[in-house]
């Protein structure tokens, strides 16, 4: 993690002096993310909440986990969305999948050769749907 820039930071102390009540702080993710781009934003709410000027709730809410973040797109890829492969209405809904994260919602690399892909909830390498990813 790059060091945070300290006028961020001052800024932020100085707007919020009794903390970032979980109410506002999905706007102050929008603003941070507009400004400094979502990653640089996400490191500006990790530090908030170690300096306890965030709660655990909010920054968790909007800093999900590697899990929660695979959960929900195994949900989204059985509701349809083909997050591994071209979209299904034609359009540019979808980002190119993440370095080291199986293809889902597409047929390739599942055994069962679904419609929706894999149909696991959990995205864990599991055989036989995982075993070509």
């Amino acid at each position: 993690m790059r060091p945070l820039t300290p006028d961020i930071l001052h800024w932020i102390r100085d707007g919020f002096p009794d903390g970032i009540p979980d109410a506002e702080a999905p706007a102050l993710f929008s603003v941070l993310s507009d400004r400094v781009g979502a990653e640089r934003a996400g490191d500006v709410l990790r530090k908030l909440q170690t300096e306890g000027r965030l709660s655990a709730e909010a920054a968790a809410a909007l800093l999900p986990g590697e899990s929660a973040q695979r959960q929900v797109a195994a949900k989204l890829a059985l509701g349809g969305w083909p997050l591994g492969g071209g979209s299904a209405d034609g359009g540019d809904d979808e980002a190119p999948p993440r370095e080291g994260m199986p293809s889902v919602g597409s047929s390739r690399g599942c055994a069962r050769a679904t419609p929706a892909g894999c149909p696991t909830t959990t995205m864990s390498r599991c055989s036989p749907c995982w075993s070509a990813a």
